[in-house]
């Protein structure tokens, strides 16, 4: 049983207002009173109940409450007498202008009573269908729709498409702190099931409709205007946030059982726990996720008002006090100290809750959910599987009962495995990350640029000089093969040779789909289950030939069977490349929470400088493939074929450029650390350096691009590119300077 004995969070004015005050006034009305002819609510009767203040300025929402529950009580006993099918009938059309018709009639379904919690699945799911619709026609004369439902409502822009007292009866239900608040009060987990009225449920089912006809006369009224539907939120990057091991019925089965001897569920909200189990058992994976998402927030509020010692966080707050939400609750600080929810969770779990809900790359889904911008039918069983994953991740972590019995399931020990093992997609750290992923599998590709055949091309090649290296390439390549060996004997936890010449296979393989974030992980633990033998004598060595400042003449591109390919001695370079790539890609990523602003920021620009880094890479690949399929068709002018032969000259020298600054972004990556440490002015020069990196990238990618191909300019900036990387590796901080007491550079 929940270790508390509290059978409601709402505070006693809030409770009062959401379960009593609408059952105040017993007058008894009928069906004609409150609904007309067509089966649409009476404005008229609504508005006349609606009470204001004494200076008429702002709603009366206490007395609008009382006076409204008789007229909502019989709005209730019509639509109940109503079956499936003829509220379907008659509203269906007057619904369509929410997008979702039938999503609504679904709901109405869910008002007859038979499940407890069929009034806070009506309601969670009517008010976000509505609030979207609402911003829709809002941008009929609008510019830029509120984000809180609240503006909306109370917006002139509304006010003038339905008019002002119709919108005064909404934000009596749904649309101000002192009013019902019912979308509130419901998407923030605090109503339990049961304690808010069927028919508040009945009252938005018949607005909706009634606003639909509403807004139709509107219409005819400005022909001008067309009602036009904002496109829905599509989920992002699914896959590499979807950790866990599928969920069957024997795991449903788990979660049932745990349900009742967690303290991570209430009692009074275990019916809604139960009916989320129950929605994923019959693939109602929405309703799955629109009930579960509520109830984490409840059992993460009273975990962290626990753990911070401040019990009256638990209810709804006061219309004068903000609500303690997942905001608040994730945060690394409360009330100027350190919140210590992370300390009881740890933070491998905090960086699953913070992905799923929090940062801004990531999927949102609480707030997509619950502002409607998420259709029913594309939130898929892995998405839902995975909230109930977090979800017994977070029971067991608070059980009472049979803990110790609960720890041998296979099932939980897997579970708890994969939640401590997991490292945040979507902080900025480990999109940079999957960035780094991304330039490594595009600079993968570069051997698969095709040229004209060695015939036609040695008319052409001996008119133009070699592409010699870059001034400062050698050096800065040797600076960073060296950081490799270094890190190896200072990283604890390094890849073996096996799991990276696995990670080599990997990258060669074309149909490979995973996730740049599972090939990490998978290679950390393979690391973690190797040898733990320092391989500082494994590092490659960085050839005799990289000492020469000029290659000899034969050092150029050869042909054979259509590819292109490099003489021995620049395949020795672009293998070290990669398998220094190799060995970096399988370090420890960072932690991500409580980064400084300093580290974030070099995050942002090493973002910028990887992006880029991808986009020359894209555009040069791109660029050889179009213009071998128009030389190959004869289609190429004089000048376009002098342009390609010089792009061609430059592929090698690029792409060693590429792969140094991929390298160095990664290296950046792991010095984050000693760099929050550092003294500011000696971080802030630090982030100078790193702009000047930026610019030479933001002009590589301006010369490689199709509009440009300044291939000889590219040449030329190479060597600026080289010294402003060369610079940046030197300027990384020692180990006396990380202690934030040297002397600034």
């Amino acid at each position: 049983m929940a270790e508390t004995k509290r059978q409601t969070f709402l505070s006693p004015s809030v409770r009062r207002m959401v379960c009593e005050l609408g059952f105040e006034d017993v007058r008894r009305f009928t069906t004609e009173d409150v609904i007309t002819s067509l089966g649409l609510v009476s404005w008229d009767a609504l508005q006349s109940h609606v009470k204001y203040h004494p200076d008429g300025e702002d709603v009366d929402f206490v007395e609008s409450v009382r006076g409204l529950g008789p007229l909502w009580r019989a709005a209730h006993r019509y639509l109940t007498s109503l079956t499936w099918p003829q509220f379907g009938s008659v509203y269906h059309e007057w619904l369509k202008w929410t997008n979702c018709p039938q999503e609504f009639v679904n709901c109405f379904q869910l008002l007859d009573g038979l499940e407890i919690t069929g009034t806070n699945l009506c309601l969670l799911k009517v008010t976000a269908f509505l609030e979207r619709a609402l911003g829709d026609a809002f941008l009929l004369v609008g510019k830029e729709c509120p984000f809180l439902l609240r503006d909306l409502l109370a917006s002139s822009e509304l006010a003038s498409i339905f008019g002002k007292n119709k919108m005064d009866v909404l934000r009596v239900l749904l649309g101000s702190p002192q009013s019902l608040n019912l979308r509130n009060v419901l998407w923030h987990g605090f109503a339990a099931p049961g304690e808010v009225a069927p028919m508040y449920g009945s009252a938005l089912l018949l607005i909706a409709a009634s606003l639909g006809f509403c807004l139709g006369e509107f219409l005819s009224r400005q022909r001008a205007l067309t009602l036009t539907h904002r496109p829905f939120f599509t989920l992002p990057h699914l896959s590499e946030m979807l950790v866990f091991p599928d969920v069957g019925e024997e795991e449903l089965c788990v979660m049932e059982k745990l349900i009742g001897s967690s303290t991570f569920v209430p009692e009074p909200m275990e019916p809604q726990w139960r009916a989320a189990v129950q929605a994923y058992r019959h693939h109602r994976f929405f309703d799955c996720v629109v009930l579960l998402l509520p109830q984490l927030e409840m059992g993460l509020r009273a975990t962290f008002a626990r753990v911070n010692s401040c019990p009256e966080r638990l209810l709804t707050a006061e219309s004068t006090v903000l609500y303690t939400t997942f905001d608040e609750i994730l945060e690394n600080t409360f009330n100027g100290s350190n919140n210590l929810l992370p300390e009881e969770l740890g933070n491998p779990l905090m960086d699953i809750l913070l992905d799923l809900l929090s940062y801004q790359e990531g999927p949102r889904l609480r707030d997509h959910l619950s502002h409607g911008e998420v259709p029913v039918p594309t939130v898929p069983m892995a998405v839902a599987a995975h909230i109930l994953s977090v979800a017994l991740v977070l029971m067991c972590r608070c059980c009472t009962r049979g803990h110790d019995r609960l720890q041998e399931n296979g099932y939980i020990k897997t579970l708890l495995s994969v939640t401590d093992t997991y490292r945040s997609v979507f902080h900025p750290v480990g999109r940079l990350a999957q960035q780094i992923f991304e330039c490594v599998s595009s600079l993968r590709m570069w051997k698969d640029i095709h040229g004209p055949s060695e015939e036609n091309l040695d008319s052409e090649w001996s008119n133009f000089p070699e592409v010699l290296c870059a001034e400062g390439e050698d050096s800065t390549r040797s600076c960073v093969m060296n950081m490799l060996t270094s890190a190896q004997e200072s990283v604890p936890c390094l890849v073996t040779t096996e799991a990276s010449d696995s990670w080599l296979r990997d990258c060669g393989d074309n149909e490979r789909t995973s996730s740049g974030d599972e090939r990490r992980r998978a290679a950390t633990h393979q690391g973690r289950g190797g040898s733990k033998k320092h391989r500082a004598e494994e590092c490659p060595a960085a050839p005799e030939e990289q000492q020469q400042k000029r290659p000899s003449a034969q050092r150029r591109l050869l042909v054979n069977h259509g590819q292109w390919l490099v003489q021995p001695e620049e395949g020795h370079r672009l293998l070290a490349s990669v398998q220094q790539h190799a060995q970096l890609l399988s370090f420890p990523v960072p932690p991500t929470r409580q980064q400084p602003r300093v580290a974030l920021e070099a995050v942002a620009l090493l973002r910028s400088v990887a992006r880029h880094c991808l986009a020359a890479s894209a555009h040069t690949v791109d660029g050889a493939a179009s213009r071998h399929d128009q030389w190959l068709r004869k289609e190429l002018r004089s000048r376009q074929r002098t342009n390609y032969v010089r792009m061609l000259k430059s592929v090698p020298s690029l792409s060693r450029a590429l792969w140094t600054v991929t390298a160095t972004v990664e290296w950046q990556l792991h010095r984050l650390p000693r760099l929050s440490t550092c003294h500011p002015r000696t971080s802030q020069k630090h982030i100078r350096l790193l702009k000047g990196v930026l610019q030479c990238m933001e002009n590589l990618v301006s010369y490689t691009s199709p509009s440009k191909n300044k291939w000889a300019e590219t040449a030329e900036l190479l060597d600026k590119l080289y010294t402003a990387v060369h610079r940046l590796l030197h300027h990384l901080p020692s180990q006396h300077e990380a202690g934030g007491v040297s002397a600034p550079q």
